[in-house]
This record gives C-alpha cells, sequence and structure tokens, in this order.
C-alpha cells in the first residue's frame, strides 16, 4: 500500500508517478517525505535533512515522537506530524521542525545536481562547506587544521571521485599545505601562519 525508502545516508534523485492508492515515501533520520507526483532529492547531512523539489510538490513530516513509527518493516505505520508542502523550486533543511526554506532558480537547481554528472559546482561557498560535500565522495577523512581557512571562499568545478584536483587547486591558488597522514587522514594547514 505504500512504496517506502529508507535513505540511510547519502543524497538520492527521485523521479515518481503519482499513485493514490501507492503514495511514495522516503524516511531519512526522523523525517518522512512524500511524494505528491513529482522529481526531488533528499540528502542527508550530520545535522538535518536537505529536499529540493525540482518538478511538483512534497510533503515534509517529521516522525520524530515515541509513537511515530510502529511495527515491523513490512507492516510499518507512521503517524506523522506535517511540517509544510515544499513546492518546485524551493528547497528545504529540517530535522523536527522546518530549519530553512529557499526558493531557487533553473541555474541553482542544475548547480546542485550537477553529482548526478560526477561533478561538484562550487560558487563561493566556503572551505568548510566545500569538505563537506567532497568528504561524500572519498574514505579519507579531510582535518581543516587552520580555523580561519573554514571561512575562505571558493569556486571551481571539480569531479565527484577524484579529490586530488581539489587538494592540487587548493595547494597551487590558495597557499595550503596538504599534508597525508596515516588513516587516510589529510591535513590542510594554511602558509601564512
Amino acid at each position: 500500500t505504500v512504496r517506502t525508502v529508507r535513505l540511510v545516508r547519502g543524497e538520492v534523485f527521485f523521479e515518481v508517478a503519482h499513485n493514490k492508492e501507492k503514495p511514495f515515501v522516503v524516511l531519512a533520520k526522523a523525517g518522512a517525505i512524500r511524494a505528491l507526483g513529482t522529481a526531488f532529492t533528499v540528502r542527508l547531512d550530520r545535522e538535518d535533512i536537505a529536499v529540493m523539489v525540482t518538478d511538483g510538490r512534497v510533503e515534509l513530516s517529521t516522525l520524530n515522537s515515541p509513537k511515530a513509527v510502529t511495527g515491523s518493516a513490512d507492516s510499518l505505520t507512521m503517524q506523522p506530524k506535517v511540517l509544510m508542502n515544499l513546492e518546485a523550486g524551493q528547497s528545504a533543511r529540517f530535522t523536527d521542525r522546518i530549519d530553512t526554506v529557499e526558493n531557487i532558480n533553473a541555474a541553482q537547481i542544475e548547480k546542485k545536481l550537477a553529482w548526478r554528472s560526477d561533478l561538484l559546482i562550487f560558487e563561493g561557498e566556503t572551505l568548510g562547506q566545500v569538505i563537506q560535500d567532497v568528504s561524500r565522495y572519498t574514505r579519507s577523512e579531510i582535518v581543516i587544521n587552520d580555523p580561519v581557512l573554514k571561512d575562505l571562499r571558493i569556486t571551481g568545478v571539480f569531479p565527484t571521485g577524484e579529490i586530488s584536483a581539489l587538494l592540487h587547486t587548493l595547494d597551487e591558488s590558495f597557499d595550503i599545505d596538504v599534508a597525508y597522514g596515516a588513516d587516510e587522514k589529510v591535513y590542510l594547514t594554511s602558509r601564512a601562519n
């Protein structure tokens, strides 16, 4: 009676055919995203769930109550608390409440979906945000040693699976020392210090 996907980590893009008899629901952390005939992404970050709607609309709900989910995986019963509907051209971040809602244009949507073409596009994001995005595509742990570097603004296009291009750019263009440590750790330190 319900088409259900549980997102454990990462980001996924869905294109869903509308079917009133079989709603499509994505479970992520303590949130539920119900498709209302749409195309959308769901991304798990450390702190919250990010949803972007490219077509149609979705309903954002929280399952953050003791009685929210009962039963086995085969007989899942949800009593979600609806937070809001999100329309095409909007993105939101939420946990047990809506944290942010943004209107996004076609160029921003294309940039955010570039990962589907194995690219990451940055246009002035902080190095902290860039490292968070890049870390999803590598087993290496990238550590920023100098707190001031976290706010450094980065612009560029990088392949998703090759962090070496980003690290080379940081080394050559931003005067950042890139040191490789044990256990697949990479340390970033400013040479200005």
